[in-house]
């Protein structure tokens, strides 16, 4: 995460762009003349998301303070690899160690998001989770039919495409 970084801010002025600007040109500047370089510092725009909720709230403090210890213990994978495995973790409250384990409905969710989200073929699938890739096809085909009838199971796939599409 060398390019990018995470902030939960409370602004009730409603300023928050006026902040951001000043803050990045501050500490830009402060780095390139520390580091002695010149140019962009961060890679594109700062996102910003409006928290109304202390659920939510709770679950981004704690995807924020667990962010780098989670980058480091997945370090070999591709960044939208983990980016995909933290937020299938914070939605579902387990481990892709446990999703691999048990298997079921998770194990099958944890699938499709990789394989539609991520774009990772049956077979790159299929070794992450030690599975031949007809196994995947099938858990995937399983799997779309349950969401069909399982309102719980609809809204936590919802979820997790909607944190996967910030």
């Amino acid at each position: 995460m060398n390019n990018r970084f995470h902030l939960l801010i409370e602004t009730p002025l409603g300023n928050l762009g006026e902040f951001m600007r000043h803050f990045n040109i501050s500490y830009t500047g402060y780095f390139n003349r520390r580091h002695n370089r010149a140019g962009h510092l961060y890679q594109g725009r700062y996102k910003s998301l409006v928290v109304d909720r202390n659920e939510y709230l709770s679950s981004l403090s704690r995807y924020i303070h667990l962010n780098p210890v989670r980058i480091k213990t997945l370090r070999q994978k591709s960044e939208k690899e983990k980016i995909e495995d933290i937020a299938i973790e914070e939605e579902t409250g387990k481990s892709m160690k446990e999703m691999k384990e048990q298997g079921g409905s998770l194990r099958q969710l944890t699938m499709d998001v990789h394989y539609r989200i991520g774009g990772l073929k049956g077979v790159e699938i299929g070794r992450i989770f030690e599975v031949d890739y007809s196994t995947v096809s099938q858990g995937r085909k399983w799997l779309m039919e349950k969401v069909q009838k399982d309102r719980k199971l609809r809204g936590l796939l919802n979820r997790i495409e909607q944190t996967l599409s910030l």
